[in-house]
Parts: C-alpha cells; structure tokens; sequence
C-alpha cells in the first residue's frame, strides 16, 4: 500500500489545533 500524501490528515489536523490555541488567547 502507497501512501501519496499521508501527511495531508496530519497537516489539517494540526492546523485545525493552531488555529483553535490561537484563536482561544485572541478572544
């Protein structure tokens, strides 16, 4: 099994996790 872009799930959900701690000290 090739994995074509395993780090894609990885990136979003990390992004998902930055925006939510640095929207949190923002608001």
């Amino acid at each position: 099994m090739k994995k074509i872009r395993p780090h894609i799930e990885w990136v979003a959900f990390m992004i998902g996790l930055i925006l939510m701690a640095t929207m949190d000290p923002m608001t």
